[in-house]
């Protein structure tokens, strides 16, 4: 069914269907980016926000080609909304996924006028896979690109929003891949102002597990060993952050990091002068980090 009335589109349904479209058990909202680089999130969401039968827990993403294919699944008896709020469950085990961004929270994000991602949902040969994010300019509410499962996982250390996943880097003349598990991680996001001049600096700081090494490591691993890889796995952070700061600030030139609301708590009357302009604001500012990564386990390894 098509239509440019969502409502009506509904009711047409009443022509063909003998039971009614409801929304009580909606559990996922699927956004084609072409929908959502031509019509605003506010235009099309405008009549689920205020149908009162849409639950605000609804999940919401975006999907690289139809939506319909995102809701389509070659698995006999497996129902695709399903399999896609249990790959949100997975955050535990991955960075490179989102915290949910529910039909509550996009109308949130909408109404700060800042911008904001949503998941990316990629489909081939009748299998889902979350990939990056959609990132959707505060001003227009409009998809404006994209950012990439590395961006993703950079970001969330940024933010200090990464519960699991694995950071991998490699080693010696051979390439020998090494891997880091993050079990404590966190990040401080430190503005500083002098006059109307403003930067930031971000502190990263984590605790993980070395999970896999092929490297033929020295059996027990001496300290200056551990102390080499660290230095690898924050290397390779590094990378991470690097990327997606310099496509925030360069190439999309908007805030998707949170930057914006630290300077909003820390300095609300600045704030009230730079936040109407702030995604051109935030293109210009200088920020730095430091990352430090401490190996604290070696799962049953004698290491």
């Amino acid at each position: 069914m098509t239509g440019d009335s969502v409502f009506q589109t509904f009711r047409q349904f009443s022509l063909l269907r003998d039971r009614s479209i409801v929304g009580h058990h909606l559990k996922v909202i699927v956004v084609s980016r072409e929908l959502a680089k031509s019509y605003s999130l506010e235009q099309t969401f405008d009549f689920l926000l205020r149908d009162n039968d849409v639950r605000p827990s609804c999940l919401v993403v975006v999907s690289h080609r139809s939506a319909f294919e995102a809701l389509s699944l070659s698995e006999p008896g497996e129902i695709p909304a399903f399999y896609l709020i249990g790959l949100v469950d997975n955050r535990y085990r991955s960075n490179k996924i989102l915290p949910p961004m529910t039909l509550n929270k996009l109308d949130s994000a909408m109404e700060s006028k800042d911008s904001f991602l949503l998941q990316n949902v990629l489909t081939s040969q009748g299998e889902h896979e979350f990939s990056g994010a959609a990132i959707f300019k505060g001003s227009t509410k409009k998809w404006i690109g994209e950012l990439t499962q590395f961006d993703v996982e950079g970001l969330t250390w940024i933010m200090g929003d990464v519960k699991g996943g694995a950071l991998k880097t490699y080693v010696k003349k051979g390439g020998y891949t090494v891997t880091y598990e993050p079990k404590n991680s966190k990040s401080i996001i430190i503005p500083k102002v002098q006059g109307n001049d403003i930067s930031f600096h971000v502190k990263i700081l984590s605790e993980g597990r070395l999970i896999e090494d092929w490297s033929f490591p020295e059996i027990p691993s001496t300290v200056e060993y551990i102390r080499g890889l660290e230095k690898k796995f924050e290397e390779q952070a590094r990378k991470q952050v690097a990327q997606v700061l310099h496509k925030m600030q360069h190439v999309y030139r908007v805030d998707v990091g949170d930057f914006g609301e630290m300077l909003r708590i820390k300095h609300p009357k600045l704030w009230k002068q730079e936040g109407d302009q702030w995604d051109e604001t935030f293109s210009h500012i200088p920020i730095t980090y430091e990352i430090d990564m401490k190996v604290k386990d070696f799962g049953f390894s004698t290491d």
